[in-house]
Parts: structure tokens; C-alpha cells; sequence
């Protein structure tokens, strides 16, 4: 009986203290403690050359798909994530010939939105920046979806294969800001 409660005593020590730290699965329904660095994970994908995408975030891309093909691109994927308070979308797609690029745009970066005209979007900024030593497109879009939205966006192409990482929260959320501007800091190609 004594090996009993100290079980349960461990276990429920354990869940005390995740639930104390922000850590648990269900912490952003709390407000999430996003700036908690010891929840903060590298989200790693593989591409087919073998070559990987990684990017920090406090959660996992939980939901998972696959877009449908067409004459250039061979296969794509994506990898997402939402809550109240912010959408995060990493796209990878594969082209059947290595000439294939994408223009990274405003439809581009909307791709991940069915009927993306309704949110009004507005392309603020669109330039070229390099993080971690990679050349990627950074494009910053303002939408209407339940309020003014902003929209950060990174495109990289990587031979036949290209990136699109995109981040989509309330224009007045500090917070998610500086979530997404930590987690640009960390994508990196390899």
C-alpha cells in the first residue's frame, strides 16, 4: 500500500509541476507561457534530397496533410498548428523538374486559405532576408479574418523542392509577435 502512494505522489509531483511551468499539452488554452524556453521545441522535416527544415516552436505542428498534385508540383505537404490566438503553417512542396520555382507572393502565401479573397489581404512588405545563412522571401500581409490580422510569411526554394512557413495572428498580440519573431530567428535549412 505504501508503493502505492508514493507512485501516486511522484505522478501527481510531476503533473504539479507541468501544469505550475506552462509546459503541458494544453497550455496555450491558459494564455500559454510561450516565453517558458523549456517549452520550446525544434519542429524537424525531412525533404526528400535529405536535406532539413527546422524551426523552434512552443508547440508541435499537429495536423498534418497532403495538397493535391498538378503538372509542376509533384507532391506537397503540409504541417500546421492553431489556437485562439495564432495559425502556423509549413508548406513543402516538390517539383517534378529542378528549373520549377515559385514566384513567392501574395497568392503563395495564401495558398493555405480556401477563398483567401474574403480576408481582404494587403501585401505590406515583401524582401529578401537571410536567416541563419539562407536566402529567404519574408513577406508581412494584413487580412481581415474576425478581426485585422497579421500575416508574416517566409518562401525559400531549395533545389526541386521550396518552403513556405506561415504565421498568422491578431494584429494587437504582442505576445504572438515576439513567438513569431523568435521562431523565424531559428528556421534554418541543412
Amino acid at each position: 500500500m505504501r508503493r502505492i502512494w508514493k507512485k501516486l505522489l511522484v505522478v501527481a509531483l510531476v503533473f504539479f509541476t507541468g501544469t505550475v511551468s506552462g509546459c503541458t499539452g494544453n497550455s496555450e488554452l491558459h494564455g500559454g507561457n510561450y516565453d517558458n524556453k523549456d517549452c520550446w521545441k525544434t519542429i524537424t522535416i525531412t525533404q526528400n534530397s535529405g536535406r532539413k527544415l527546422s524551426l523552434d516552436l512552443p508547440f508541435e505542428l499537429n495536423d498534418n496533410g497532403d495538397f493535391e498534385s498538378d503538372d509542376i508540383v509533384r507532391n506537397a505537404e503540409w504541417h500546421r498548428y492553431e489556437n485562439d490566438n495564432i495559425f502556423v503553417s509549413v508548406d513543402h512542396c516538390r517539383f517534378f523538374d529542378a528549373k520549377s520555382k515559385i514566384n513567392f507572393n501574395l497568392q503563395t502565401f495564401m495558398a493555405d486559405f480556401v477563398n483567401y479573397e474574403k480576408m481582404h489581404p494587403a501585401l505590406q512588405k515583401i524582401e529578401t532576408r537571410i536567416i541563419n545563412g539562407k536566402e529567404m522571401t519574408y513577406a508581412e500581409i494584413q487580412a481581415e479574418d474576425n478581426g485585422r490580422r497579421k500575416i508574416e510569411c517566409l518562401g525559400m526554394d531549395s533545389g526541386k523542392e521550396s518552403w513556405t512557413i506561415v504565421y498568422v495572428y491578431r494584429n494587437d498580440d504582442t505576445a504572438m509577435q515576439k513567438l513569431v519573431e523568435k521562431s523565424m530567428a531559428t528556421v534554418s535549412l541543412q
